[in-house]
């Protein structure tokens, strides 16, 4: 009985798979390794590999690669999966420029898909999603952060904007090194005008029974800036909600506004509780805490490029619960020529202490 269950375990499974496994390496040793797949190269046999994918305007790609390559096909489509007409009229090289037939929407998520070869016939095929190009982007600024929160009074952390021109929102991104790239809050498409405010509510809270703890709590997307009515609404701001319960911002952060496209760091603030005496910022910060200070939008008391927790805005009287104060930036909409300047330093923030909420 059991040699026979053994006998029809082979017949069935194992010689089955050794068919397979001949098959497929019969099928793919005669050819170029690709980068997909199972794959029996030769000793030096890599896949060309991309270096950069950008979206220099709403009516181009541009892609590099660590090598020269054909570009064998070439697809984008956008949400629906309805494809934009492409072209490559620089269709070999290193670098590779893409036009397409009609503009990307800023707001909307679009794929590129393509096959590319090298010289020695290797190939590599892509998948990138990527979002459309705003080329009316506003110049946003921070203005006013809180990182307190009080359930019984249903206030909670906020970041609010200031508006230096008016456009388009979508592109940016809002993160902090403390809550890290995964909790990041990605703006909505809509126009605005120079001047407005934009808070962007941290937190939507919920009851034990699973509803929300109060009313009003609206995204202002289409339009209707008196939609939301919730605590720390304003009908002068536009409103913006985060589905989340968490807490948001640590007592000592670095919190980042980027434009998500080129990964250009437009505005910044370092912040830190006095109370903790940290001599360095948390090992997790080092990757953002680098990029501010290239970015070169904080400096330290000597008007250098900085971002050491040393040359952070000491958030004195700042805790967890204390609502009633906020970090404010103390001058909002400077500009020098006509562009925008964000860059800022500890001297430019101060702790406003609202008066006692009822």
């Amino acid at each position: 009985m059991k040699i026979n269950t053994v006998f029809l375990y082979l017949a069935k499974i194992v010689m089955p798979a050794l068919v397979l496994s001949a098959f497929v390496v019969f099928s793919i040793a005669p050819v170029a390794c690709t980068a997909q797949g199972i794959t029996i190269v030769s000793e030096g046999c890599t896949p060309p590999a991309l270096t950069d994918f950008s979206t220099a305007d709403s009516t181009s790609l541009s892609l590099s690669f660590d090598r020269e390559v054909l570009l064998l096909h070439a697809l984008v489509s956008d949400e629906t999966g309805r494809g934009l007409g492409v072209s490559h009229p620089e269709g070999q090289g290193k670098d590779l420029r893409l036009a397409l037939a009609e503009k990307t929407k800023p707001g909307i998520s679009y794929t590129f898909t393509g096959d590319v070869q090298d010289e020695g016939g290797s190939t590599l095929t892509l998948s990138i999603t990527f979002p459309g190009y705003n080329d009316d982007m506003a110049h946003l600024q921070l203005a006013e952060v809180r990182n307190a929160y009080s359930s019984k009074k249903n206030h909670y952390e906020f970041v609010k904007l200031f508006c230096l021109t008016g456009g388009n929102l979508a592109g940016y991104e809002l993160l902090s090194a403390g809550d890290g790239e995964q909790k990041k809050y990605v703006f909505p498409p809509i126009t605005v005008a120079a001047g407005d405010f934009v808070t962007v509510h941290l937190r939507m809270m919920k009851n034990a029974d699973g509803d929300y703890c109060q009313q009003g709590m609206v995204d202002e997307v289409l339009g209707d800036r008196q939609a939301s009515f919730a605590a720390d609404s304003s009908e002068d701001a536009w409103d913006l909600w985060l589905d989340n319960q968490k807490s948001r911002l640590s007592p000592s952060d670095i919190l980042v506004l980027r434009d998500a496209v080129s990964g250009r760091i437009v505005d910044a603030l370092p912040f830190a509780d006095p109370k903790k005496e940290e001599s360095s910022w948390n090992k997790n910060y080092e990757a953002l805490c680098r990029a501010v200070e290239e970015s070169g939008v904080w400096q330290g008391a000597d008007g250098t490029a900085s971002c050491d927790i040393a040359d952070a805005f000491q958030a004195t009287g700042i805790t967890s619960s204390a609502t009633s104060r906020t970090l404010c930036r103390r001058t909002i909409g400077n500009e020098a020529d006509g562009n925008p300047q964000n860059c800022s330093s500890a001297a430019d923030w101060y702790v406003k202490n609202y008066a006692k909420r009822k």
